[in-house]
């Protein structure tokens, strides 16, 4: 595991463009969303 970026894992698959794509949809989308309320929160929008 690269402890400079510790979202990314060794079965992780990078696309076209060097983005990487996590093989379970699910967790990625349930993170970003978990992200996005917080960042939402915290700039009271």
């Amino acid at each position: 595991m690269d402890s400079k970026r510790p979202d990314v894992r060794l079965d992780d698959s990078p696309d076209e463009d060097g983005i990487v794509t996590k093989r379970d949809d699910s967790s990625a989308t349930s993170q970003s969303d978990s992200l996005l309320e917080r960042l939402r929160s915290l700039l009271g929008r």
